[in-house]
């Protein structure tokens, strides 16, 4: 199979499944930090003073965990 002109190439199966499955992790953690940071008391029984730290640094989290998905798979 020659390689095509413009330089494209097909991403593999198992690329595409990590891709998929990291950019979901992302959108869970920031999910899941809000959710702590806004209704911990009530939802998961965490003590209001854990709350907010906590919150925020799933949110953190979740976003550099997204950057790195999107340095990994989207940035050429």
């Amino acid at each position: 199979m020659r390689p095509r002109p413009d330089g494209y190439k097909p991403a593999a199966p198992f690329e595409t499944a990590m891709k998929l499955l990291g950019l979901t992790m992302a959108v869970v953690y920031v999910l899941l930090g809000v959710a702590v940071a806004w209704r911990a008391d009530k939802m998961f029984r965490i003590p209001p003073s854990y709350t907010l730290p906590l919150g925020v640094i799933m949110i953190v989290y979740g976003l550099f965990r997204g950057y790195g998905v999107y340095r990994k798979y989207f940035k050429q």
